[in-house]
């Protein structure tokens, strides 16, 4: 039970915040299932203490704006809760960081989410170009970090980061089986710069590329902010890769394959496209993979039933 009081503890704060936003993923949000769920009706208006929770990720980089599938999910879960009288009465304020893909903005990013605008937790982020590099500041201001965005081990050495899905290990074998089920056997990974978890992954994705009966033909590092991606796309074509995991900024790498004449299987992490990205790029409509949000894609769950009605009142674009 949170207490109602004029200054809401910080501990009971983070334990609402927790309990309430365990259901959002970093970008629950593809679904061909329609669903009414997640009633428009208001409650009572919330008039306790407000909530102050933060959200950091990457909504813009040097090639422009980046559909961002867990800003919306969070931005639909903010305005829903608020609409049906906050939690336990009290109001979620939330304050929006954009990293722009860059280790040094992320870092500056936090400060000020915890010295200016006073948050008490960091919630459905996806900034796994940026996190390693404000982690320890988090740890020392002793500021929690929700979400299900488990890309590094950070998730699992960091005791103020508290994971809500499953590990990324799972999610890179799910994004391989899924390209072997669709029939490809040669898959090229090209995963970001930006991180060092990325260059950590590539094991994973050669070993269970393995596992699953395809073969890595073709493996590269590239940054996020690229203005092209000719020369990887090229390479992958000529090596022969019949699907490609490309973790950079897909929407350009998608464009420039296209003009290459070389349009393989995508392989998504996170439920996405969004049919808002298709239409930008009508060859991500030739897209498989996983998420480590899973619990996201079963609307017999009550929350996530829930979660997928405010999506479609507050961010339809996700629910096609």
């Amino acid at each position: 039970m949170i207490r109602r009081t004029k200054h809401l503890p910080r501990r009971h704060a983070f334990v609402a915040v927790a309990m309430a936003l365990v259901l959002v993923g970093t970008a629950c949000g593809s679904s061909s299932k329609d669903t009414t769920a997640g009633s428009t009706a208001t409650s009572a208006p919330a008039t306790g203490t407000p909530l102050k929770i933060g959200w950091i990720g990457s909504l813009t980089t040097a090639t422009g704006v980046v559909p961002n599938g867990a800003h919306d999910s969070i931005d639909s879960w903010v305005k829903y809760t608020n609409a049906h009288g906050g939690v336990a009465g009290h109001p979620v304020e939330i304050s929006y960081a954009d990293d722009k893909a860059d280790p040094a903005v992320g870092l500056a990013a936090v400060k000020d989410l915890v010295e200016n605008k006073g948050v008490i937790a960091i919630v459905g982020s996806n900034a796994g170009a940026t996190q390693q590099t404000w982690a320890p500041y988090v740890l020392a201001k002793k500021v929690p970090v929700i979400n299900g965005d488990t890309i590094d081990a950070t998730w699992f050495t960091n005791p103020m980061f508290y994971p809500a899905a499953s590990s990324v290990v799972a999610n890179i074998w799910g994004q391989m089986k899924s390209a072997a089920v669709a029939g490809n056997t040669k898959v090229g990974v090209i995963l970001c710069t930006e991180s060092p978890a990325c260059a950590q992954a590539q094991p994973l994705f050669k070993a269970n590329a393995e596992a699953v009966g395809m073969t890595e033909v073709y493996a590269a590092l590239a940054s996020q902010t690229q203005a092209s991606y000719t020369a990887e796309c090229l390479s992958a074509k000529n090596a022969g890769a019949q699907a490609v995991a490309a973790f950079i900024n897909l929407v350009v790498f998608v464009r420039d394959c296209s003009r290459q004449g070389y349009t393989p299987f995508y392989i998504s992490a996170n439920l996405g496209p969004t049919l808002s990205t298709i239409k930008q790029q009508p060859e991500l409509g030739k897209t498989v993979g996983s998420s480590e949000q899973w619990p996201c894609l079963d609307q017999t769950v009550p929350n996530s039933s829930t979660l997928f009605g405010a999506l479609k009142q507050y961010h339809p674009s996700w629910t096609p």
